[in-house]
């Protein structure tokens, strides 16, 4: 489940311009998969 969700915040920050969006998803995913 949690790898799902991985996967789409990387296809989701693939899509983004901005490289602190990029590194706020990238806690943000470290985060919940801690929690998973």
């Amino acid at each position: 489940m949690a790898v799902m969700v991985l996967f789409a915040f990387i296809q989701w920050v693939s899509s983004s311009p901005h490289f602190s969006v990029l590194v706020f998803n990238l806690r943000t995913a470290r985060n919940i998969i801690k929690l998973s």
